[in-house]
């Protein structure tokens, strides 16, 4: 049985490796900062160049009360595209904020010009059947179950 196997921890942060996925979670009133963002780069140039050779997946989930990643931490970001094959990022929360952030994120997205897959989610749930198209060799549910675990994860430290 695979195992999440956790990276980094603090309050309202986590980032977990569940077999081809890379899972970072910020939630809260901290926002995605540089030193947060620098810490999944190092996590994502390191699975890439040792075990994830063939696939890397990466998963980010903003909780609906999160802030938006300061300057320095989108320019970090930003260098995290040549990094995977593909992307979910789940945008929680069900308000019109939170919708029109999944739809500026699904945009930026499809305009650049990168080789990877990008999908933009509300719900962990949509995440995990993303993600079993992507890498059939786990089940949807274990992929939901590594991404909710990450986030109890993240809440836990509050």
């Amino acid at each position: 049985m695979l195992s999440l196997h956790t990276v980094h921890e603090e309050p309202n942060h986590a980032l977990t490796v569940f077999g081809p996925v890379l899972i970072c979670v910020w939630c809260g009133p901290l926002p995605h900062n540089a030193q947060r963002a620098t810490a999944v780069l190092h996590q994502l140039k390191r699975m890439r160049s040792s075990s994830h050779r063939d696939k890397l997946l990466y998963v980010y989930v903003a909780g609906a009360t999160s802030t938006f990643p300061d300057d320095d931490a989108r320019r970090i970001v930003s260098g995290y595209l040549v990094h995977f094959d593909a992307s979910v990022g789940i945008h929680e929360g069900d308000t019109l904020r939170a919708s029109i952030v999944r739809s500026i994120v699904a945009g930026m997205q499809m305009m650049s010009k990168t080789r990877s897959k990008n999908t933009v989610v509300q719900t962990s749930e949509e995440a995990g059947r993303v993600l079993f198209k992507l890498a059939p060799e786990l089940s949807a549910a274990q992929y939901q179950r590594a991404i909710d675990d990450t986030c109890a994860l993240a809440l836990a430290k509050r």
